[in-house]
């Protein structure tokens, strides 16, 4: 963890002037809406689900832990995705993905830290 904290406080100086989102150093963990214990309505792959809720968790308390060095840390849900997980009938191609995570990247701000964020910047709940 200190190596980890050494490079975020390094990183995040190299362009201090910025404000804080994707032109500061920037964490962006890729979650899953059925991380969300709040929407939890079935006990599909629990150990799938809890990795996820894990990975929610970390993003708030780093959130938490470097938003005094303008840090912004979020965790987004990319949808169903064209992967090798996801499938060939996934509802998003990983081209899509990309511009969806370039979105985020591009338009998130001090209000996004610490939330997990789904396409079109809308916050959903842990």
């Amino acid at each position: 963890k200190q190596w980890y904290q050494r490079r975020v406080a390094i990183t995040a100086g190299q362009n201090a002037d910025a404000e804080i989102g994707g032109n500061r150093a920037f964490c962006l963990n890729v979650s899953s809406a059925v991380g969300s214990i709040a929407n939890t309505t079935s006990p599909w792959h629990t150990a799938y689900r809890i990795s996820k809720a894990a990975l929610n968790m970390l993003t708030r308390t780093t959130a938490l832990e470097f938003l005094e060095k303008k840090v912004l840390v979020c965790s987004v849900h990319p949808g169903w995705v064209q992967t090798n997980m996801g499938g060939p009938n996934a509802l998003i191609s990983t081209s899509t993905c990309v511009d969806d995570l370039m979105e985020v990247i591009q338009k998130a701000r001090v209000e996004h830290s610490g939330v997990m964020l789904r396409n079109k910047m809308e916050v959903m709940p842990f």
